[in-house]
């Protein structure tokens, strides 16, 4: 299960670019969040929101600003109090009892994914059952661009140098040759194993 909240009985410290240095102070209000290209396993049936379905409160990107605009003759600069920030989700996977938020955009749903953890001596290996059609699908590479800027530090996500990131590699650092979704440079049909940690 996932949840968000919001932190407003405190303001709390962002900061300059590559910076400790304090740049503003801000109640979080939560949501700005970007939730890409994973796949959700849900193991077992809840009552409390799983997964993206806890921003189905939240603003659509596309809808935000509008809403904004609406709400500033009423509330001049404190409008966006009234409207819940956006939250950009897509190109996920779920399976299980996991299932898309309304926000999703491109999410795909497919049975039959699951997953063992073992350790021997001190490697963790997971298991991923992976099936025709999850092996099959694609998602956008995750970059500077794709992820825009924060509302608040209006600030890139980008490296230390302040050059432009790509992540187009995996956990263990193999490169991808195609996007696929979750932490693993390549998804084929059938049980793969992967160290995750040793």
């Amino acid at each position: 299960s996932v949840c968000v909240g919001k932190v407003l009985d405190r303001n709390t410290p962002y900061h300059f670019p590559h910076s400790t240095t304090p740049l503003g102070f801000a109640q979080v209000y939560s949501g700005d969040d970007r939730v890409y290209n994973n796949i959700f396993l849900g193991t077992c049936n809840r009552s409390f929101a799983q997964f993206t379905s806890c921003y189905d409160n939240y603003s659509d990107p596309d809808e935000y600003f509008d809403k904004i605009r609406e709400l500033l003759p009423k509330y001049s600069g404190g409008a966006y109090l009234h409207v819940e920030q956006p939250v950009w989700i897509k190109d996920n996977v779920y399976s299980g009892y996991a299932t898309p938020g309304l926000l999703e955009k491109c999410e795909t749903v497919v049975e039959g994914v699951y997953t063992e953890l073992s350790e021997n001596d001190g490697k963790w290996t997971l298991s991923l059952n992976v099936t025709e059609e999850l092996s099959s699908v694609r998602c956008g590479l995750v970059d500077t661009e794709m992820l825009g800027t924060p509302r608040f530090t209006e600030e890139l996500y980008e490296n230390p140098d302040g050059t432009s990131i790509t992540l187009n590699s995996d956990i263990n650092g193999f490169v991808r040759e195609e996007t696929v979704p979750g932490p693993f440079a390549k998804l084929n049909a059938g049980k793969q194993k992967f160290t995750v940690w040793q």
